[in-house]
């Protein structure tokens, strides 16, 4: 399309039409880079069973809670492995590996039936499938990682991290 005869400048309707799809395409741009990137599937939907805990790898910024006994004041904080794990129920959780307490590495205990799932090493608190504190200082659970669950996998909900 030329440029109009009168003084290189398009005319008032080119104008506001490419003026429209311009702004369009800033929108879908702002759109796409606020959603982050796609995570790859972090576990398949079938590799686990119910009662069923993987560690995964990961690498992500979010907002956590500090433990109690440092402060729990909120800071980003990078991280780099959850736990995914699979309830009774066939829900799914994503966990952080940290105790709440201290921040000690949990570890995982126990077989899929059983309540106690994961165990603080440092101060022996206990945490079940889901996280929540079944015997552990403080009463607050494990910091729970959002998920997204598609048929091609378990994935880490960029979407809703806080």
């Amino acid at each position: 399309m030329a440029p109009a005869a009168h003084g290189g400048r398009y005319d008032p309707p080119v104008r506001a039409a490419l003026l429209a799809v311009g702004v369009t395409a800033v929108m879908i741009l702002v759109w796409l880079m606020s959603r982050g990137p796609a995570p790859d599937v972090l576990v398949a939907v079938d590799e686990l069973e119910p009662g069923d805990i993987v560690l995964a790898d990961v690498s992500f910024d979010m907002f956590v809670r500090a433990p109690e006994d440092l402060g729990g004041r909120v800071a980003e904080t990078r991280i780099d492995a959850i736990f995914i794990s699979r309830g009774l129920d066939g829900g799914w959780h994503g966990l952080l590996t940290i105790s709440p307490w201290r921040g000690c590495r949990l570890q995982v205990v126990g077989s899929p039936g059983d309540r106690v799932r994961f165990v603080d090493p440092c101060h022996g608190g206990r945490y079940g499938i889901d996280g929540e504190a079944i015997d552990a200082p403080g009463s607050r659970g494990l910091t729970d990682v959002p998920l997204v669950v598609t048929d091609d996998g378990v994935n880490v909900d960029v979407g809703r991290l806080g």
